[in-house]
């Protein structure tokens, strides 16, 4: 499935007098499109038939709604980190065009407002903007000051659901990883940190959604009925220049 996007626009041209003898000149917005194409995605799981028939606790509503966060945490780790090989999509710390900037070991605000400025710079900023980043990061930015001079405010204000850095939204979780190497998830001690127009990340989902196929055959010698989730997914970048991925940042 392919979805427009636009590369280039018209250019308007100011006309010398009011009958100027000759046609403005042409110009034409271009065109180009991104696309979304299905991978799949499965979880699978066992609960016990002694489980089903006590009825102490709804198996089934407590099955469905762990392979449906299974997914949906997938899905979120892959917006950031996916490998773009073995079946995942491309991440935006793996994807090739998006903006980068090199913190080397503990964060200060100018750089994240870089991070900003960078974004700005190529027209990306008409959105849903904002800042993602681990826990520990927002905790370290929640107590370290924007500037050193008297009465400043910290970086991070607010809470780690609902905070701001330089009046940007800014979000913690543990979906961004925080044993990186540079743009890798390699185990390192750098923890990751985006800013981008979220708007421009596209998730989609192909066929019905989330499948759920249960199988009470496969396990009956061991008394367990085996529960298999399906779908298709995939994720994309309308404008990979909307966002900014930092690398190399540390807590100290």
């Amino acid at each position: 499935i392919s979805f427009p996007k636009q590369t280039a626009g018209s250019a308007a041209s100011w006309i010398a007098s009011e009958n100027p003898g000759s046609d403005v000149a042409e110009s034409d917005a271009t065109f180009g499109s991104v696309s979304l194409s299905p991978k799949t995605l499965q979880a699978t799981t066992a609960f016990s038939r002694q489980l089903q028939i006590l009825g102490v606790v709804d198996a089934e509503t407590i099955i469905r709604n762990d392979l449906a966060q299974a997914h949906a945490l997938a899905w979120d780790r892959a917006v950031f980190h996916g490998t773009g090989s073995s079946g995942q999509p491309d991440g935006l710390y793996h994807i090739s065009g998006t903006n980068s900037k090199a913190m080397g070991g503990a964060v200060a605000f100018g750089e994240l407002i870089d991070m900003v400025t960078e974004c700005a710079i190529d027209n990306a900023m008409l959105g849903t903007t904002g800042f993602i980043t681990t826990p520990g990061m927002a905790g370290k930015l929640r107590q370290t000051l924007e500037f050193s001079a008297a009465g400043s405010g910290t970086i991070w204000e607010g809470t780690y659901e609902k905070g701001t850095i330089g009046g940007y939204n800014a979000l913690a979780t543990n979906q961004i990883s925080s044993v990186m190497t540079g743009s890798t998830t390699t185990g390192g001690s750098e923890h990751g940190i985006i800013f981008g127009n979220w708007d421009c990340c596209l998730i989609g989902t192909f066929g019905p959604g989330l499948e759920i196929i249960v199988d009470p055959y496969r396990l009956k010698k061991q008394a367990m009925i085996e529960v298999t989730s399906f779908g298709m997914t995939d994720i994309a970048f309308r404008h990979v220049v909307a966002f900014c991925k930092a690398t190399g940042a540390t807590l100290a």
